[in-house]
């Protein structure tokens, strides 16, 4: 039995499933590959790798900051938090679990099913088949699959608010975008890049007020305890977003850093201020070209990813996350959505960690980290080229003019 055949019985089964059918063949292929994972590292893998790669970085400074709010104290008052609300709050539940690695791991490998499930849920609007095989691409992205398992990072759940506004637009939804916008921004600031895209379609300048207060009234609101409580604290906080604070530090995967490992530090007021001029244009770009919704995001994300001097191996689920409703129809996309992981991966494996020295510890490590990671930023970009010649399922049944 040959390839194609295989593939055409798998594609029929698959078309076949029922709604809820598929999601519960994403809930159980997240399982059986993230739980297995998860249950090898705990028995048998964890030690080793943390003695060659050193600690998962974040991991005590979740477990502290989740038991911190179950213990009562406030965030930004009482201990130090450079991350908006929310992602602090949703740390409470598997501190809550008994705050082992293994229930941070699952957690947040939960929050990338979750993802799959509402990409698919949403997409299915324009097609059944290819949302589900991009709920399918998503949850088996390499990126997601080693930063919700070895890597324990919470990822997954910036993504997941990440995605939101984006998936809401292309279905027009444009209000309740402009919400879940807000509440990816109080997850991580990250998210701000998106809001351009509110205000992208052509429409009467009170709808584009309106939008914007929805955005803001969502900041706003969770904002206002802490203005209430600690105002000082709370809005010291995105200070560490513009490397203002002796505790910031550049990011383990930019270009910036890798400089910085070769004895080229560049001041963080000069990095911000290229990105924002970079981020600046591509704004112009998108306005000018009126791109749809989903390749407005997309070439937004890359800009602001090449240039952020604090960015890290998971946030490159982002871009992924964008690129499989190509992916699903197109293998050669696809498969640089795999292979864009090997470069940006081992780039970290020569940046500098929590220990103070990089795990491939030898004197080119810098530069070994640099080229790496310009390697992956290439294969993204040019991968954006290829898909913006390319239809995708979303604008052949668009839905208003997204």
């Amino acid at each position: 039995m040959d390839f194609d055949v295989i593939r055409r019985k798998v594609s029929s089964w698959i078309r076949d499933l029922g709604f809820w059918q598929k999601i519960g063949l994403l809930l159980l292929i997240v399982i059986l590959i993230y739980g297995t994972t998860i249950a090898l590292d705990n028995l048998f893998i964890r030690d080793w790798l943390t003695g060659w790669a050193g600690p998962s970085p974040d991991l005590g400074v979740y477990q502290e900051r989740g038991q911190n709010i179950i213990d009562g104290k406030l965030p930004y008052r009482d201990f130090y938090v450079e991350s908006p609300p929310i992602i602090n709050y949703l740390l409470v539940p598997p501190q809550l679990l008994g705050g082992a690695a293994w229930i941070y791991a699952m957690y947040f490998s939960f929050f990338t099913f979750l993802t799959g499930a509402v990409i698919y849920v949403i997409l299915r609007n324009f097609d059944e088949y290819l949302a589900f095989l991009c709920g399918l691409i998503f949850v088996l992205s390499p990126f997601a699959y080693i930063e919700s398992t070895w890597g324990i990072q919470d990822e997954s759940i910036v993504v997941f608010f990440f995605m939101l506004p984006p998936l809401l637009m292309v279905l027009g939804k444009v209000r309740e975008a402009s919400v879940t916008l807000g509440l990816g921004i109080m997850t991580k600031m990250l998210s701000g890049i998106l809001a351009p895209i509110i205000f992208l379609r052509k429409r009467p300048f009170r709808k584009h007020i309106k939008h914007l207060l929805y955005l803001l009234l969502a900041v706003f609101l969770i904002s206002l305890p802490f203005l209430i409580l600690c105002p000082a604290e709370f809005l010291s906080f995105p200070e560490y977003y513009f490397l203002e604070v002796e505790e910031a530090v550049m990011g383990g995967m930019s270009f910036w850093h890798f400089l910085e490992m070769g004895g080229l530090k560049i001041p963080g007021e000069v990095g911000v201020a290229i990105m924002l001029v970079t981020f600046a244009i591509a704004v112009y770009y998108i306005f000018k070209r009126r791109f749809p919704i989903w390749q407005a995001s997309l070439i937004l994300v890359l800009t602001f990813f090449t240039f952020y001097p604090k960015i890290h191996l998971g946030y490159f689920l982002i871009p992924i996350g964008l690129l499989i409703i190509w992916a699903s129809e197109d293998l050669r996309i696809f498969l640089r959505c795999w292979i864009v992981f090997a470069p940006l991966s081992l780039a970290t494996a020569f940046s500098e960690n929590v220990t103070g020295k990089p795990p491939i510890d030898v004197s080119w490590a810098w530069m070994a980290g640099l080229i790496l990671s310009l390697i992956g930023l290439l294969i993204l970009w040019d991968t954006l080229r290829v898909a913006l010649k390319k239809s995708n399922f979303i604008d052949r049944n668009d839905v208003e003019g997204t």
